[in-house]
């Protein structure tokens, strides 16, 4: 820093002039009682942000999609806990493969529909407190539809929209939640689909 800087005086002890002028810091932190735990947590922060740093320097280093082993452990290291891979889902998440059963994935979507979706009754699920998230692996789907009712998310989990596709019936759809002419598009919102085709 340098005098003129600052607009106006400088704020008390916490900045000393001789520090601006270059002459040390050996006293600053003797200015103001509590003050060290301010650098202490300056210090901290320096420290996390060169860890991440050195990861990402290690990453690349190993090349475009191919993570170096010490980037990893590294990783790991920094890490407090270590997650399992893939996590513990709760009931709520649902995770879809092509190579599954046709039938045992469209039972477990047409279980989630009924909780939130449908128009008997109308608007079913519109103030329901049930989340859902339908989370599909990269491939075509070729034997299922997946409606989506509210509060639930259908994702495709390839890297763009095009590796995830429904190629069978409705595919993904949303379908209005009453037969009422006058409110029908009205509420097919809370719900969402994305990278996906």
């Amino acid at each position: 820093l340098r005098k003129g800087l600052l607009p106006g005086p400088l704020p008390g002890p916490l900045l000393s002039e001789s520090l601006l002028e270059g002459q040390g810091a050996g006293n600053v932190l003797a200015e103001r009682p509590g003050q060290r735990r301010c650098h202490v947590a300056v210090v901290v922060a320096a420290a996390l942000a060169l860890s991440v740093g050195a990861i990402a320097l290690a990453s690349e280093s190993a090349g475009p999609g191919r993570p170096d082993s010490s980037a990893l452990s590294l990783a790991a290291a920094a890490s407090p806990q270590s997650q399992p891979n893939p996590p513990n889902w709760p009931p709520s998440v649902l995770v879809f493969s092509p190579t599954e059963s046709a039938v045992e994935m469209q039972a477990r979507i047409d279980a989630v529909y009924r909780a939130n979706g449908g128009v008997q009754p109308p608007n079913h699920g519109e103030w329901s407190d049930l989340r859902f998230a339908l989370l599909f692996k990269p491939g075509t789907y070729d034997s299922i539809e997946v409606p989506v009712g509210y509060y639930t998310q259908a994702l495709g989990l390839g890297s763009s929209p095009t590796e995830t596709s429904f190629t069978y019936g409705r595919g993904v759809y949303c379908e209005s939640s009453s037969r009422d002419r006058f409110v029908a598009a009205l509420v097919t919102f809370w719900r969402s689909v994305e990278n996906l085709q």
